[in-house]
């Protein structure tokens, strides 16, 4: 089945390929970017309950997360520009390394010769607040586990005793008991910044 021959599976399949109608790089460049957009814009108008675990702090987390994910499975048609940044609470973020070593950069490539351009900064305010509802969300699930472990074991006597006995463990490791509140003060953040409409306004201007 993997002879060339034009009756073969191969043979047919790309007889099947080059029969079909593809559109033009510029055509795939502007429906890959609004599709981009629309992801950006629906996580915008979105509302998340950071009361709650899974489907408010965690469904923020991969939501943002898929930016990170989308624009550099791009390959060079989103890339990070240098510049000021055009939301002054993120101007020094560049200068903690932990902030932009794993999603921090979208290199350009050879084939992409008009690529949309974001700004570093708006950038790395996104994975910044990404990074910190991952920290929070995995702090969420360890305190989860150990209740469920002492009520199971006996240890603690009832769903109030064990999350007491939990507060206090992690206030022991210096650990933040509240991540309810500070994922809030994250969202919070997100909002106030209107960060993501930053970003919206960036990947429009690129298309």
């Amino acid at each position: 089945w993997l002879s060339t021959d034009a009756q073969s599976p191969i043979g047919k399949l790309k007889k099947f390929v080059k029969s079909l109608e593809t559109a033009s790089y510029k055509e795939d460049r502007r429906f890959v970017l609004n599709a981009l957009l629309k992801y950006v814009k629906k996580i915008d108008r979105k509302q998340y309950d950071m009361g709650t675990l899974d489907s408010g702090i965690h469904k923020l987390k991969i939501d943002l997360r898929w930016i990170m994910i989308m624009t550099r499975a791009l390959d060079g048609l989103v890339i990070l520009e240098n510049g000021p940044s055009p939301i002054p609470l993120y101007a020094n973020l560049l200068e903690d390394p932990y902030q932009v070593k794993k999603y921090g950069t979208l290199a350009p490539t050879s084939y992409n010769k008009n690529p949309c351009a974001i700004n570093i900064h708006t950038y790395a305010g996104i994975q910044k607040i990404m990074m910190s509802l991952d920290a929070l969300k995995s702090i969420g699930q360890m305190e989860e586990w150990i209740t469920s472990a002492y009520i199971q074991t006996g240890l603690a006597k009832d769903q109030n005793e064990a999350t007491k006995i939990v507060a206090k463990l992690l206030k022991n490791q210096h650990i933040e008991p509240n991540i309810y509140d500070a994922a809030a003060q994250a969202y919070e953040e997100l909002k106030k910044t209107a960060l993501l409409k930053e970003l919206i306004k960036e990947i429009k201007a690129g298309i």
